[in-house]
C-alpha cells in the first residue's frame, strides 16, 4: 500500500509532515544558533518558530476530525512527529544548560516506553488509546518547551526560571501519571487477550 497516495496525505496529514520534517532539520540548527546568543529578537523568533510547530499538533487532528479525514497514516504519523519535536527540542535545551539531563531522561523513557507498548500491543491485535492525561501532558510539554526556548524575553520579568520550573515539573508528573495508566492499561488488555 502507497502511503504517500492522494487519499492518506490530506491537509492534516500534511501538517504533521510538516512538523516532521522542521523539527529533523531547520529545529535544530536554528536552536544550536540562536540559544547560544541570548538575544531577546532573537529568541521571540525561536518562540514562534517552536509554537509554530506546537501549533500544528493541535490543528492536524482538528481538522481531521472536523472534515473526518483521518487516516491509519495519520494515527501513526502524529506521535511519531510529536516525539521527534519534543526530543530534539529538550536534546538541544540540555546541551545549553536550560535543562537537567534527569528531566530529559525521565521525559524521553516515558515516551520511549509508551511506543514500545503501543507496539507489542498492535502486534497482540490490540490498542493502547490516547487518553486524556496524555493529552494534557502534550500540553504543557509543548509549553514548557516554548516558554524554555524564549529565555530570556528581556523584559524585565524576574520570574522567568520560576514559570520555566513549574511547568516542567507539571509536564513531568503528567508524563509519568499518564505513562503509568498506559502501563496499566497494557496489562488488563494484555491480561484479557491471553484469557481468549
Amino acid at each position: 500500500m502507497n502511503v504517500f497516495s492522494q487519499k492518506n496525505i490530506t491537509i492534516p496529514t500534511f501538517l504533521t509532515l510538516a512538523r516532521l520534517v522542521l523539527s529533523l532539520t531547520i529545529l535544530p540548527f536554528l536552536m544550536d544558533y540562536i540559544l547560544p546568543l541570548d538575544s531577546c529578537v532573537a529568541s521571540k523568533m525561536l518562540v514562534i518558530f517552536c509554537g509554530f510547530l506546537s501549533a500544528t499538533d493541535f490543528f492536524d487532528g482538528f481538522l481531521a476530525r472536523r472534515y473526518k479525514q483521518e487516516t491509519s497514516f495519520g494515527a501513526w504519523l502524529d506521535p511519531l512527529a510529536d516525539k521527534c519535536f519534543v526530543g530534539v527540542s529538550l536534546w538541544m535545551l540540555m546541551i545549553f544548560g536550560r535543562i537537567s539531563c534527569v528531566w530529559v531522561i525521565l521525559l524521553m523513557g516515558r515516551e520511549l516506553l509508551v511506543t514500545c507498548l503501543r507496539c507489542i500491543a498492535q502486534t497482540r491485535g490490540f490498542s493502547v488509546p490516547v487518553i486524556k492525561s496524555g493529552k494534557l501532558k502534550a500540553v504543557f510539554q509543548f509549553s514548557y518547551i516554548v516558554w524554555a526556548v524564549g529565555m530570556p524575553w528581556g523584559l524585565g520579568f524576574t520570574h522567568e526560571q520560576a514559570v520555566a520550573t513549574f511547568l516542567l515539573v507539571i509536564t513531568v508528573l503528567l508524563s509519568l501519571g499518564s505513562g503509568v495508566i498506559y502501563g496499566l492499561h497494557f496489562v488488563r488488555q494484555w491480561y484479557l487477550c491471553a484469557r481468549k
